[in-house]
């Protein structure tokens, strides 16, 4: 059955029988989250009645304050996204006193979680003293991917004007096995990877990518992906934490984009990586660039693990 939610306040649905095929929730009231979770037979994210997609509403004024998050999943059956998930914007900009922070994400299906729908976090705009955090996005599925070759597109948007700004993560867990348990995301934006995970003593492939010129990738927190092959894309990378894999590919997005090994820095007009930041990978076999990248320069010594 189809089933289109408008509501002005929380919305929280967890009961397993609820045998919903298409949905579509949108909540006008600000800061109130929505919760749908243990659907039976999985579901498809879709335009319902005129409700399109899943959203919370933005918030914003003296007050600020956190937007709504969004929380869905599955006990059996895939989340197909047609449509977008999208938390709303929070904006402080009378300088009220309030951090601005938009709404996480979190999508747990007991199948796949796929589709050509977005999963957007709100942006999030402070002033003055005030301090802006965005949302946190949240994946787990058998597999992630909008069709198991095409990577799934998320935006977690940097926030700005606060006193300190911070960048919410994406952690992403695959439970399948091979090429049925991969994880493939892309962001038209910065992005931060939190954890990825997979099934252990299982090879797969993991490509999480930032595209557009001058994007960045980085990585936040340490992932143990055992006997993977990942590949990270984006013409800047900055690599903050420890990955361990069988291989790894580090590559530009642009046609052309410099590689730059050795360098500290992080403003030429190159993908640039420290010693530090090659040493933070523990792999079989480490890869920089692709065939369509520009020159590589040695500017510094490099010792990777």
């Amino acid at each position: 059955k189809n089933l289109a939610i408008e509501a002005g306040g929380t919305v929280n649905i967890t009961d397993a029988s609820t045998a919903v095929n298409n949905l579509a929730i949108s909540v006008s009231g600000a800061g109130n989250a929505i919760t749908f979770t243990n659907e039976a037979g999985g579901f498809t994210v879709g335009s319902v009645d005129g409700v399109t997609g899943i959203s919370t509403a933005n918030k914003t004024g003296v007050t600020g304050g956190a937007t709504g998050g969004i929380t869905l999943s599955t006990a059996a059956g895939d989340i197909t996204l047609t449509n977008n998930v999208i938390t709303g914007n929070s904006d402080t900009t009378a300088n009220g006193g309030t951090s601005a922070q938009s709404g996480s994400i979190s999508v747990t299906s007991a199948g796949l979680i796929t589709g050509a729908g977005q999963l957007v976090i709100g942006t999030a705009t402070a002033t003055g003293p005030d301090n802006a955090t965005t949302g946190d996005l949240t994946l787990s599925a058998t597999e992630i991917s909008a069709d198991g070759t095409n990577p799934l597109v998320v935006s977690i948007p940097v926030p700005t004007g606060g006193a300190v700004n911070t960048q919410g993560v994406l952690n992403a867990t695959a439970t399948g096995s091979g090429a049925t348990g991969e994880i493939k995301v892309t962001s038209s934006g910065r992005l931060r990877i939190g954890v990825l995970n997979t099934t252990d003593a299982n090879a797969t492939t993991v490509q999480v990518s930032a595209t557009g010129a001058d994007n960045t990738l980085e990585v936040a927190s340490a992932s143990d992906l055992d006997i993977d092959n990942v590949t990270f894309t984006a013409d800047r990378m900055v690599i903050g934490s420890t990955i361990t894999a069988a291989t790894a590919t580090l590559r530009p997005d642009a046609t052309g984009r410099a590689i730059d090994l050795g360098s500290t820095g992080n403003a030429a007009a190159a993908l640039e990586l420290s010693s530090a930041e090659l040493g933070n990978f523990t792999v079989t076999t480490l890869t920089v660039g692709r065939s369509n990248a520009g020159a590589i320069t040695l500017s510094a010594d490099v010792t990777p693990s």
